[in-house]
């Protein structure tokens, strides 16, 4: 499904647009070096700024004057030849495109997926919740010694109805109480019973 929304949508357009544009920058450095005689001369990237064309002082009186300036130290001068420059101001206008398209894009694809998928992942996701609950209290279980309740059944003859806990334990108390080395937690036993009365 992400496969097919993204073959079929805009988004492909303005990645493949980004793409060639990024080719093209990279041969119009052919027409830099013959211009400065340069046939080493690369884009620089400096704080941030990238494809600066970055030329030796001693060299600048050949940089075309329609190249724009960008910055210099006591050795260099840093250059955008008009390719260059309006290049840049494309890729923005296809960065922020492109941001676009992948906000739509990925609206398009939670809805498609919410059609499409929606009752059974949901199902799915409630099956997967209680089986991570139940491991995680049996992991706290097993470290800690604790033991499932034991459920038995309503007592009708003598309408009784029982509560029995043996060295019970409260989880949360005896986690803080284990922090506080002068302190120990003490289990407590409970036995309730509890006459029924029926009207």
């Amino acid at each position: 499904l992400v496969l097919l929304l993204f073959s079929t949508c805009p988004l492909s357009f303005s990645v493949q647009s980004l793409e060639d544009l990024t080719s093209q920058l990279l041969l119009h450095r052919k027409d830099i070096r013959l211009k400065l005689g340069q046939p080493s001369v690369d884009y620089k990237t400096v704080s941030g700024e990238d494809y600066l064309i970055e030329v030796s002082n001693k060299l600048s009186s050949k940089v075309p004057s329609s190249w724009h300036r960008v910055s210099s130290t006591k050795q260099v001068t840093r250059y955008r030849s008009p390719f260059v420059f309006e290049s840049l101001k494309r890729r923005a206008q296809l960065n922020e495109t492109l941001q676009e398209q992948s906000q739509a894009a990925w609206v398009t694809f939670l809805s498609e997926f919410r059609d499409t998928f929606s009752s059974g992942s949901r199902r799915a996701v409630d099956h997967l919740s209680t089986l991570d609950c139940l491991l995680s209290l049996s992991k706290l279980a097993q470290q800690n010694g604790y033991i499932r309740s034991t459920v038995l059944p309503h007592d009708d003859v003598h309408g009784t109805a029982q509560l029995e806990i043996v060295a019970g334990r409260h989880p949360v108390v005896e986690a803080l109480m284990a922090t506080e080395s002068d302190r120990q937690f003490v289990a407590n036993s409970t036995n309730m019973t509890v006459n029924i009365v029926y009207s």
